[in-house]
């Protein structure tokens, strides 16, 4: 639930969070998984790529016969890091988009995010992940934004585009004015 933002819409945080699994139990989880059925093993946040030990989980998980992928804000993934999630054979990966730039930088309280989230996907695209899609998360702000988000991903080259309305958990409930309604 560690994440590098703090989103409007999201009940992660950059809070340290002493409960999370260690890499060995996380492993024997991925053993345990492995043993019934060949599937999707994900990681999901706030941000997965805050965990050091991301990618060597996901690369596990992966030498045991799951495919592999995870959902991102996209901030942290620049040349290298997709080189690196390329190597630990991640066939998947989610960026989050939310709008232009304008109002992806306002729902996401981060002035760079948008053009973080813009070279995540090119620099996954230039190593050739084989998956590489974006989710939006509609709200009051964003949803006359649909066009416009539409023809950027046509023009990325974007395979699979995820909409989802808020959940009314975390900052989102606290908010009360990030709820999609009927008129």
């Amino acid at each position: 639930r560690r994440c590098n933002l703090h989103c409007e819409h999201c009940g992660a945080s950059k809070e340290s969070y002493a409960e999370e699994l260690t890499t060995a139990e996380i492993k024997k989880v991925i053993d345990d998984i492995s043993g019934i059925k060949r599937g999707f093993f994900g990681a999901t946040g706030g941000e997965p790529l805050i965990r050091a030990d991301i990618l060597d989980v996901l690369a596990y998980a992966s030498e045991k016969g799951l495919k592999t992928g995870f959902a991102s804000n996209g901030f942290l993934i620049d040349q290298q890091k997709a080189r690196e999630i390329k190597q630990a054979e991640i066939s998947s990966i989610q960026i989050s988009l939310d709008g232009d730039a304008a109002i992806h930088n306002k729902i996401r309280n981060n002035a760079q995010s948008f053009d973080r989230a813009i070279s995540a996907i090119k620099n996954l695209q230039e190593v050739k992940i084989p998956t590489v899609s974006v989710a939006t998360t509609l709200t009051p702000s964003n949803f006359d934004q649909l066009e416009t988000l539409c023809d950027l991903l046509k023009k990325l080259k974007v395979q699979k585009w995820r909409i989802s309305v808020v959940m009314p958990i975390g900052r989102a409930e606290d908010s009360g004015n990030l709820l999609l309604s009927a008129s």
